[in-house]
């Protein structure tokens, strides 16, 4: 469980999930001006892909290009009730980023704020 983290201005991600990272709670943490995305599950094949990951009650702000970023053969990922928004700086364009090969994702009751609210690259679209 990551809980109640303040993840601000680093250079890379504010969160990076993945390398079998699975079976997780991600709540009330805040990721902030962050030089590469606020959260970030790595691209890892399916064995070593994070699943069954639960991304709830966050504020992920004006992050450079995204707020979070599904990549990788993740599978059952939720993410519920989190204020995902760019606050006028222009850095977060997208709010939800899901790569071509993420599995299935729930998306439940957040508030995006964002040019794209929802970058859906799976084939077929949302899961």
């Amino acid at each position: 469980m990551a809980e109640g983290n303040w993840l601000e201005n680093n250079g890379g991600h504010g969160m990076s999930i993945g390398h079998k990272d699975s079976d997780n709670f991600v709540r009330h943490n805040t990721m902030v001006g962050n030089a590469r995305g606020g959260v970030f599950w790595r691209a890892e094949s399916e064995p070593m892909a994070a699943h069954r990951i639960t991304f709830e009650e966050n504020t992920v702000r004006d992050n450079h290009r995204y707020g979070l970023f599904v990549d990788g053969a993740t599978r059952d990922t939720i993410v519920r009730k989190n204020l995902i928004e760019d606050t006028g700086t222009g850095r977060q364009k997208t709010g939800i980023r899901l790569g071509k090969n993420a599995g299935p994702v729930i998306l439940e009751n957040n508030t995006i704020r964002a040019e794209v609210h929802l970058q859906d690259e799976r084939k077929g679209g949302i899961q």
